[in-house]
């Protein structure tokens, strides 16, 4: 189990989450995400497992109780809509949701947090003499004369203005513009948002909609939308949108290969150029998706790849694809080569293969907060690789015993 987020599930019940803490709890209730500690903290496993912080199994009535206080919670947080509250009806183990994934989901799940148990020793030396610690919440933006800010050094409060534009920086690591003028926003000046590997950010763009940007991306953008027919913005790289509404002014993202357009919606797009495919995931709404010769429209629960100018289409799990966005790596029968890439975008490494390593599927879920070396453990305990890790160089072989 995730021991972090049972650490953060026995704050919620002992009323003593921050703000933001409450915010995630609240997220992993409404979605369903993370059965299992849940599970384990309502009842005395997690009292065995977690030894620092006894938590008696509930009552029926303080079990009642406390599914009042989830949706009084969720009221104050201006929910829109009804709330798959995870009821005692509603237990379902979180690993029957990804019903598809092998072995390493047996580890990520109920087993990691026995393994760690069993290894600890081995694990802490390891953190202590060679270990990579993940990414941070930082970025560079680029404004339209050139000046950079290093998001991550600049202290909170407003940046820059530009044209009746103010961008400001939050104590929550969110980039904002906001429109102080309209009769002086100058829709023709553009600024860039950038990551490096190993780092993510989150933008509130002019006209509201918010992005998350995922490691080694960008995103262009104008510093006003007022006056234009549509709201265009350069991705390189992946991020997540959650689009404000305007029917009279659709909204528009371009890659290198394909364009999404929408009208208001929560949609992600991976267009890295070092992948096979550029896929773009539905959460909610409709987009439309095209290329140099093909248009597709995309329902919620889709997802579209476009390789070699094919559009193909297909149902999926849609956590899988907006899992980074959210804190965690989630592997749906995916091959160690493309569970790599994603590391070592995070961890910012070099990843060198060495041998034939085999080309097994594998699938799981683990925290991108974690140091690579237990992400490595739990690879390795797949039985499908061994590694080395040297620096911020991580070797991949085959596995042997």
């Amino acid at each position: 189990m995730d021991t972090r987020i049972i650490h953060l599930f026995i704050k919620y019940l002992n009323e003593e989450c921050t703000p933001d803490e409450l915010n995630e709890v609240l997220f992993y209730l409404k979605n369903g995400k993370y059965q299992a500690e849940w599970d384990a903290v309502l009842s005395k496993d997690a009292e065995q497992m977690m030894c620092s912080d006894k938590q008696s199994a509930l009552s029926k009535s303080e079990e009642n109780s406390l599914y009042q206080r989830i949706e009084r919670d969720l009221r104050n947080l201006n929910e829109d809509e009804e709330t798959p509250l995870l009821t005692p009806e509603r237990k379902v183990s979180l690993w029957i949701k990804y019903g598809k994934i092998a072995a390493i989901l047996i580890v990520f799940g109920f087993g990691s947090f026995f393994y760690f148990k069993q290894h600890r020793s081995d694990t802490q030396q390891l953190a202590q003499t060679n270990d990579v610690s993940p990414g941070i919440n930082s970025a560079t933006l680029t404004l339209a004369d050139g000046r950079k800010v290093i998001l991550s050094a600049a202290a909170n409060g407003k940046l820059a203005e530009q044209s009746g534009v103010n961008i400001s920086k939050t104590a929550k690591g969110e980039l904002i513009y906001e429109i102080k003028d309209n009769k002086t926003a100058d829709k023709l000046k553009y600024n860039t948002l950038s990551t490096t590997k190993g780092e993510q950010y989150r933008i509130r763009l002019p006209d509201g909609s918010l992005v998350w940007l995922n490691a080694a991306s960008s995103l262009k953008y104008p510093v006003s939308f007022n006056g234009n027919k549509e709201r265009k913005v350069e991705l390189n790289g992946e991020a997540y949108f959650e689009v404000a509404k305007n029917k009279a002014q659709p909204f528009l993202v371009t890659t290198n290969k394909q364009t999404v357009k929408v009208l208001g919606t929560h949609f992600n797009i991976n267009a890295y150029p070092d992948e096979p495919a550029t896929k773009t995931t539905l959460l909610e709404g409709s987009v439309q998706i095209s290329s140099s010769s093909k248009v597709k429209t995309l329902k919620p629960g889709e997802q579209s790849a476009l390789t070699d100018d094919k559009i193909s289409i297909k149902e999926v799990n849609t956590e899988e694809g907006i899992a980074w966005k959210n804190g965690y790596f989630v592997f749906d029968n995916e091959n160690i080569k493309s569970i790599m890439r994603k590391v070592s975008r995070w961890y910012n490494v070099e990843v060198v293969f060495e041998g034939d390593v085999a080309e097994k599927e594998i699938g799981g879920m683990i925290s991108r907060y974690e140091n690579i070396s237990p992400v490595l453990e739990l690879l390795k305990a797949t039985k499908a690789i061994n590694y080395k890790l040297e620096g911020k160089r991580v070797v991949i072989m085959p596995y042997k015993r």
